[in-house]
């Protein structure tokens, strides 16, 4: 083999290693920006406001994370109301589980959402019932859920 086959060689394999090595770090830096907290805050945040806008409610909650990687959704305080007004709706805690997979084929397929410490105000103002269901929502395609509990709930009127 001929000194000029060697260095062609040599170099083309520092090459392929040093963009095997980019990708790879390109991945794991893609993994360590999914995982951080406030990258989920800020998917959650998002969500809430899409999903206020849409529905014309005040949706927030105290805390909020999301593992975008693992599909763990984890909300504390989540309070629901029509602006300006009490929430006829409060969630101590709310835990959901998404099947990543199935979300990026555009399924929404939950495997448990688990509701605790619920407070149903009936005498708080509600939405008008001529607005949209719950199935014609836009920004929320319908969605399977294989386990839905709740703890500890309350109903006031």
């Amino acid at each position: 083999m001929a000194r000029g086959e060697k260095k062609s060689r040599s170099r083309a394999r520092r090459v392929l290693v040093g963009v095997v090595a980019l990708l790879v770090a390109l991945v794991a830096a893609t993994i360590a920006l999914l995982k951080a907290p406030p990258v989920g805050q800020r998917i959650v945040d998002a969500a809430l406001r899409k999903a206020g806008a849409a529905s014309g409610l005040a949706i927030s909650a105290r805390e909020r994370s999301f593992d975008a990687l693992g599909g763990r959704l984890r909300l504390g305080g989540l309070v629901v109301g029509l602006p300006g007004g009490p929430p006829f709706l409060s969630v101590e805690a709310a835990e959901a589980e998404l099947l990543v997979g199935e979300a990026l084929q555009g399924r929404i397929r939950l495997r448990f959402v688990t509701l605790e410490g619920v407070r149903l105000d009936l005498g708080a103002p509600r939405p008008a019932s001529e607005g949209p269901s719950a199935t014609d929502l836009p920004f929320l395609p319908a969605a399977e859920i294989a386990r839905f509990r709740i703890e500890g709930a309350t109903v006031l009127s």
